[in-house]
């Protein structure tokens, strides 16, 4: 069914002006410009997550998929790439195969779901890697991968394989957090040096880390992400407990400025929720699905640290090269999947408003600026705002 939108704002990591967008068939099919004058209502591409957790199987008192979908909708994601720590964890073609069913059932946007990198994501193996087919991402998150053998075993091995490696850099044994983090960091960039492999760097936290991946991009191709809370928090405003922690004010500034230098290839979410009794016991994470948008357009584009269209490539285009799917842009034969935002738009975080199970976040009661109010998937529209 064809939809034309008419002298709209239109944002995205290559533009910033006012256009006619038409659709059809689950692709846009022609943008050509126009005039237009209101500059609150932007239509920007679908965001693309790649890093959360829905929860399911296993901990489905936290997140289901459905819920999990429910809330990425809400707050303007048409594509996410779920963690493989589910209970059992997604090490298996059975299990594999069942999450992809409940995401047939109940997922109205793109999703896809990661293999661990180790079986049950602690031994030392990954020979389940070899039996299944079509894999899109690995990754072994909420765990480092500690034995140095087997993590290069694991890369040469990788050689062969086109799937997607998402790394969360962590040394079990070691407990001082910062440490643990840069030191397994720099060992996987002279992996990927070595072998050239490109390995993609997850919720990459300290001022340390970035600079060493920041200084071998060019050599390996390796790419990274940052989280809107290890953005806006820093360890003099918030305690709040996250894996990895919430850092310093030095490593905050140094997240930004390679976001403004160009650096930083996406923001990803990180989206963990639990039960507020969890949470209470201390489990680490946050739901932060629903507002990383309104978060990140109040502190960065609304103080002038950075553009729309930039924020628009850290959240669309940047995640979606890395996904390696044609997506992110508003152009001629790119899938409709994209937002359409109210930029004068102001509230107050009210966590009992989430539609994801997990009401845990460190921002509640805090004004933001901006809103989803309507978002489309293939065309189809699946979250409209109601006045």
């Amino acid at each position: 069914m064809k939809k034309i939108f008419r002298n709209i704002r239109v944002v995205d990591a290559q533009k910033d002006g006012y256009y006619d967008v038409e659709t059809d068939n689950g692709k846009i099919i022609s943008v050509t410009e126009s005039h237009g004058e209101n500059k609150n209502i932007v239509l920007m591409p679908g965001f693309t997550d790649l890093h959360a957790h829905f929860r399911d199987p296993g901990y489905t008192e936290k997140e289901t998929v459905k819920s999990g979908t429910d809330a990425a909708v809400k707050g303007g994601y048409t594509t996410v790439n779920l963690m493989p720590n589910t209970n059992p964890v997604c090490d298996s073609s059975a299990v594999y195969e069942s999450i992809n069913e409940k995401i047939k059932a109940d997922g109205r946007i793109n999703i896809y779901q990661a293999l661990s990198i180790l079986k049950g994501q602690k031994e030392n193996n990954f020979e389940h890697l070899r039996k299944i087919k079509n894999i899109k991402t690995v990754s072994n998150d909420g765990y480092g991968v500690d034995d140095d053998e087997i993590m290069e075993k694991f890369i040469k091995f990788s050689l062969n394989e086109s799937f997607i490696i998402m790394l969360h850099e962590q040394y079990s044994k070691i407990k001082d957090y910062r440490e643990s983090e840069n030191l397994m960091t720099v060992r996987d960039i002279k992996l990927s040096e070595k072998y050239g492999r490109p390995l993609h760097f997850c919720h990459v936290s300290t001022k340390e880390s970035i600079a060493e991946i920041v200084k071998s991009k060019k050599l390996s191709g390796i790419t990274l992400e940052v989280t809107p809370h290890h953005i806006v928090l820093n360890d003099q405003i918030s305690q709040y407990k996250v894996n990895p922690p919430i850092r310093n004010i030095k490593d905050t500034e140094k997240i930004i400025e390679n976001i403004v230098l160009g650096n930083i290839d996406a923001i990803a979410t990180d989206h963990a929720p639990h039960t507020e009794k969890d949470k209470e016991n201390g489990a680490p994470g946050i739901s932060g699905i629903e507002t990383s948008f309104q978060i990140l357009y109040t502190y960065l584009v609304k103080t002038g640290i950075i553009n729309l269209s930039k924020l628009s490539k850290l959240m669309s285009y940047g995640p979606s090269q890395i996904l390696r799917v044609k997506s992110g842009l508003i152009e001629k034969d790119y899938p409709a999947d994209f937002v359409i935002v109210d930029t004068d738009h102001e509230e107050i975080i009210n966590p009992e408003n989430f539609l994801s199970k997990g009401k845990n976040t460190p921002f509640a009661g805090k004004q933001i600026y901006s809103l989803i109010k309507e978002v489309y998937c293939g065309g189809k529209k699946i979250w409209e705002v109601k006045e």
